[in-house]
């Protein structure tokens, strides 16, 4: 008989497994390998990179699963998900749906395993519908988008996670830290990407949620 928590394993394994196959993966170990060796280098370390890094994801949550259980899997697969989504957000400001939908699909198993679904649905709507009035004020009123809708998708997933109100802490932490990276990368002398990674402050912001 499959039980809740195979479910939630197969669920966190099969989250990690489409996540480092899909496409996106391949730029977010460029964007690593890229803070530690020659761009010359980079082109001919990303293939082998990236095949043990997908490796290694998968075979760490497939040993999660035997060993500490589907919760405990499924936290590995969000953080997986969540440092993919940071590195790549920081180095291309692209947050993948390949990555948010599944982070968002793997929120609701965890909070259906926990029976948790009321607090994740209220957790998901505030997360990501607040980011999206934000989206449509600066559209509608500004004419700008400063806002993506990555953001917004990442921003309903870490409040599947966490719920109320610990995602009104995420967001204000968020924008806390997005502001003061702003203010520093005023001060920098190399040219900067345009735009805040976001997604990158969100992830960080629920990472120190985690912590403490």
């Amino acid at each position: 008989m499959i039980t809740g928590g195979t479910l939630l394993s197969l669920a966190a394994i099969a989250a990690v497994s489409f996540a480092v196959m899909a496409g996106p993966f391949m730029l977010a170990t460029r964007a690593g390998l890229r803070l530690i060796m020659p761009a010359s280098d980079v082109k001919r370390w990303q293939g082998p990179v990236a095949m043990g890094l997908r490796s290694g994801a998968v075979m760490a949550s497939l040993a999660c699963a035997f060993v500490l259980g589907p919760v405990a899997t499924g936290m590995v697969a969000v953080l997986i998900l969540l440092l993919l989504l940071a590195g790549l957000d920081l180095a291309w400001r692209w947050l993948p749906f390949e990555w948010t939908l599944p982070l968002l699909a793997l929120a609701f198993a965890m909070a259906a395993f926990e029976g948790n679904l009321g607090a994740a649905l209220t957790g998901m709507a505030v997360g990501g519908g607040m980011l999206f009035a934000l989206q449509l004020y600066f559209r509608l009123a500004r004419g700008v988008t400063a806002l993506g809708t990555g953001d917004i998708w990442l921003a309903a997933g870490l409040g599947t996670l966490s719920g109320m109100p610990v995602i009104l802490y995420i967001l204000t932490l968020a924008a806390l830290s997005g502001l003061l990276g702003a203010g520093f990368a005023r001060f920098r002398t190399t040219r900067q990407r345009y735009g805040v990674a976001f997604g990158t402050h969100l992830s960080l912001a629920y990472f120190i949620f985690l912590l403490f």
